[in-house]
C-alpha cells in the first residue's frame, strides 16, 4: 500500500512555492468504526480474524477535480468491489465489482476525468495444462453507469497471445476520451488508441517481432522500447518528432548485474532519466539523446545515496509528474525536487508524527492532495490535504478494527555474521516482554526482495501471541547495492543460512530470544529460506512453516510457461541448474534430512511458486517418516489473498507453532 503512487527506476522539474498557512486541522469525514480496546495477546481465532480480515479500504485515488475518491474495499462475498465516495456529501456508490463465479478480481480503479474511471480486472485460468494470469480493462462512469469492458471483443481470438488487455501506456489527460495501450500480437508488442466510451480501437505502433515494451512521453509520442533475441536485449529510442529507432542500451541475457532502465522522458525534448550504478549503488541520471547513436550521449548525476540504492521516484499529478526520489535506510525517505510538495510534507509529517507519508495522487489544478500515512503500529489511513486552507481531513482508516489495539513496536537492528559482516533488520517484540521469550525468524520473500519497517499483519499476528520476530535483509537482500545483492537468487542459498542463523544467534546472546524455542517461517523465496535453514541448522529450530514455498529451484526453470521465454531466461539467471547446488540447495531432494515438523500452504492456482513443489515436498517428507501438515487452498494464488483463506491459514499457523513453541496461557 506505501508504494501506491511510485514507479522504479522523476523527471526533477521544480515549481514556485505557493505561501499558505501551515498550521492543520484535522478532522474525519466518516466515522469508519468505533474504538475498541483489546488486551496485548489474543487468543488464536481473535488474532486470526483481526490480522486475516482484508483492508476496510486499498487502491485509493482521488478524482480530476479533488472533490471524489475511488477505492477497492472487500465484499461479503470475498471478493473485492469498487467505490466512488463524494467527499462533499459523503454519498458512496459501487461502479463495479469482481465476478465469482469465474474468480475474476477487481484490482485497481483511476480516473480518465471527472466523471469516467478506468478499472483493471486480474484472473487466473488454465490454458493446455498450464496456469496463466490474464488481465481486462473496463471503463465505467462515476456513478457505475455506461459499463464498458474494453479490447475484449478485438482480442477474442488471439488467446494466449490476448492475456494482458490492461496495460494503459499513455492516459492522455488532454484527450480524456481515449487511452493508449500495449497489446500483444505473436511474438511482439504494438501500441493501439482506445476510445473509453465507444471501444474502438486505432493502432498507434505496430507489433514488433520481440519487442515487449513500449514507453510514451506521457504526451501522445512514443520514444522508447525494449526488445529482446536469442543473444541480446535492447532499449531504442526516438528524438522528439521523429520515427527512426536508434540504439540506446545493449546487454547480454546474462549479464546479472545490468540494471540501466528509463525512467522517463520529457515531452517535446530529449532529456531522458534513467537507473543505472553509481559507486555500486542504483542511482538516478539524466541523458541527452542524440541524433547519431555512435557520439557520446552527456550524462548528469541527478540523485543518490551514500549508502543504499535509490531506486523509486514519487509521480502525481494530471500528467504523473514526477516530483521526488524515494530511498529506505531503515525507514522510508523522500526527498522532493517541488517545493511545494516539500512544505506541504513537513507540515503533514508534524501533525501525524511519526508515520510515514505518501503523495497518492494531486488534483489537476494543484489544489488537493491525496495522502497515505502508516507506521509500525498504524497500519494506515487516508487523507485529503486542502493547500488553500491548509487543512487536512481524514478520509479512511484501513484497519478500524485496529483502531485501540495496542500494537507491538518494529524496531531497526544491526548484528554481525562470523565474517564480522553487519545486517541490518527489523525486531519485532510482544508488549510487555520481560526477558527471553520465543522465537519466530520471518526471512523475506524475493529473493531479491527486502523488509522495510512498518505496518505487517504478519509480525504483528505473531507478536499478538507473544512471540518476538525477526526479519533479516540478510546479503542478496535489494536495496543496498550491488555488493550485498551479490550473484542474487537461489545462488547465494549458503550465504542466507548464515546470515539468518547468525540473526538468531545474536538474539539469544542478547537475552531476547528463548535458544530452546525458536521456529522458522517464511512465504515464497521466503519458504525456502525457512526450509534449507532447518536443513541447514538441525538444532536451531523446533518447526518450520512454509507458505507457496520453493522446494526445488531447479524446478522454477521447468514451470515457467513454455511460450515466455523472455521470463524462462530471467529466471535461469537466479536458479542454479547444474553442480552441487541442485542438490544440496534443494528441500525436496534433502527431505530425508529434515530435523523438526513441517506445515505447507500453498495456493493451486499459483503463478508465481507452482503449487507441485508443496504437494511434492509433502509427498517427500511422508515417504521419509518426517512429521508434516498440508493446506492446499482451492482458486488461490501466490498471495492466498481471500480473506477465509488468509484466515483460515493464521488459525492452523497459530495452533502449530503454539504446540511447538509451548507458549503457556497462549
Amino acid at each position: 500500500m506505501r508504494r501506491l503512487s511510485w514507479s522504479r527506476r522523476p523527471n526533477p522539474i521544480l515549481f514556485l512555492f505557493l505561501p499558505m498557512a501551515l498550521t492543520l486541522c484535522v478532522t474525519s469525514v466518516l466515522q469508519v468504526a468505533a474504538r475498541t480496546a483489546f488486551a496485548a495477546e489474543f487468543d488464536v481465532d481473535t488474532a486470526a480474524a483481526f490480522f486475516g480480515k482484508k483492508p476496510a479500504v486499498w487502491g485509493m485515488r482521488l478524482s480530476p477535480d479533488g472533490q471524489r475518491v475511488s477505492f477497492l474495499k472487500h465484499h461479503k462475498d470475498d471478493f473485492p468491489i469498487a467505490v466512488v465516495l463524494d467527499l462533499t456529501t459523503g454519498k458512496a456508490n459501487l461502479i463495479a465489482s469482481s465476478d465469482k463465479k469465474k474468480g475474476v478480481d477487481i484490482v485497481r480503479c483511476e480516473w480518465a476525468s471527472d466523471t469516467r474511471l478506468l478499472c483493471a480486472y486480474f484472473g487466473v485460468w488454465k490454458l493446455r495444462g498450464d496456469t496463466l494470469g490474464s488481465t481486462r480493462l473496463v471503463a465505467v462512469d462515476a456513478d457505475g453507469s455506461n459499463m464498458k469492458v474494453l479490447l475484449q471483443r478485438q482480442q477474442r481470438k488471439a488467446e494466449e497471445f490476448a492475456l494482458n488487455q490492461s496495460a494503459i501506456i499513455d492516459r492522455l489527460p488532454d484527450d480524456p476520451k481515449h487511452i493508449w495501450v500495449q497489446l500483444r500480437k505473436k511474438n511482439g508488442m504494438g501500441v493501439s488508441r482506445v476510445d473509453i466510451e465507444k471501444n474502438n480501437l486505432t493502432t498507434v505502433e505496430r507489433p514488433k517481432q520481440g519487442v515487449w515494451q513500449n514507453l510514451s512521453d506521457g504526451r501522445g509520442e512514443i520514444r522508447l522500447r525494449y526488445k529482446t533475441d536469442k543473444f541480446w536485449y535492447d532499449w531504442e529510442y526516438r528524438l522528439a518528432g521523429e520515427r527512426k529507432w536508434h540504439r540506446l542500451h545493449r546487454y547480454r541475457p546474462d549479464d546479472d548485474h545490468n540494471i540501466y532502465w528509463p525512467v522517463s522522458i520529457s515531452p517535446g525534448s530529449n532529456e531522458l532519466y534513467i537507473w543505472d550504478w553509481h559507486e555500486g549503488r542504483t542511482a538516478l541520471f539524466q541523458e541527452t539523446l542524440v541524433e547519431d547513436p555512435s557520439e557520446p550521449r552527456k550524462r548528469k548525476l541527478v540523485y543518490s545515496h551514500s549508502e543504499v540504492d535509490v531506486d523509486q521516484t514519487v509521480g502525481i499529478g494530471k500528467f504523473r509528474r514526477r516530483v521526488g526520489v524515494a530511498y529506505r535506510t531503515e525507514k522510508l525517505h523522500i526527498d522532493y525536487f517541488d517545493e511545494k510538495l516539500e512544505a506541504i510534507d513537513e507540515a503533514v509529517s508534524e501533525e501525524l508524527y511519526g508515520q510515514e507519508i505518501v503523495f497518492v495522487d494531486e488534483s489537476w489544478d494543484g489544489r488537493f492532495y491525496l495522502v497515505y500515512a502508516s507506521s509500525d503500529v498504524e497500519p494506515g489511513a487516508y487523507y485529503r490535504f486542502d493547500s488553500a486552507t491548509a487543512s487536512l481531513v481524514r478520509i479512511m482508516q484501513t484497519h478500524p478494527w485496529l483502531d485501540g489495539v495496542n500494537l507491538a513496536r518494529m524496531k531497526p537492528v544491526r548484528y554481525k555474521t562470523a565474517d564480522e559482516v553487519s545486517v541490518p533488520g527489523y525486531l519485532t517484540r510482544p508488549n510487555g516482554a520481560d526477558g527471553p521469550v520465543p522465537l519466530i525468524v520471518f526471512p523475506h520473500g524475493g529473493p531479491s526482495a527486502r523488509d522495510d519497517w512498518g505496518y505487517g499483519r504478519l509480525p504483528q499476528f505473531f507478536a499478538s501471541r507473544g512471540y518476538a520476530v525477526l526479519q533479516a535483509n540478510y546479503r542478496g537482500s535489494d536495496g543496498y547495492g550491488k555488493d550485498w545483492l551479490g550473484r542474487g537468487g537461489f545462488h547465494g542459498w549458503r550465504r542466507v543460512v548464515s546470515d539468518i542463523d547468525a540473526g538468531v544467534a545474536h538474539l539469544v546472546e542478547k537475552g531476547i530470544a528463548d535458544p530452546e524455542r525458536v521456529c522458522i517461517v517464511g512465504w515464497s523465496f521466503g519458504g525456502y529460506a525457512a526450509l534449507i535453514s532447518a536443513i541447514e541448522n538441525p538444532k536451531r529450530y523446533r518447526c518450520v512453516v512454509s507458505v507457496a514455498g520453493v522446494t526445488h529451484p531447479a524446478q522454477l526453470v521447468r514451470d515457467v510457461w513454455q511460450g515466455n521465454l523472455l521470463e524462462k531466461r530471467f529466471t535461469r539467471e537466479f536458479v542454479p541448474t547444474k553442480g552441487e547446488d541442485v542438490i544440496q540447495g534443494s528441500p525436496l531432494k534433502r527431505a530425508k534430512e529434515m530435523p523438526v515438523p513441517v506445515q505447507l500452504f500453498s495456493g493451486d492456482m499459483d503463478l508465481n511458486v507452482d503449487v507441485g513443489h508443496s504437494r511434492d515436498l509433502e509427498k517427500a517428507l511422508k515417504r521419509a517418516k518426517k512429521k508434516v501438515s498440508y493446506v492446499e487452498y482451492e482458486g488461490a494464488d501466490h498471495s492466498i489473498h481471500r480473506q477465509t483463506h488468509s484466515i483460515d491459514m493464521l488459525q492452523r499457523m497459530g495452533d502449530f507453532l503454539k504446540e511447538h513453541l509451548r507458549v503457556e496461557n497462549n
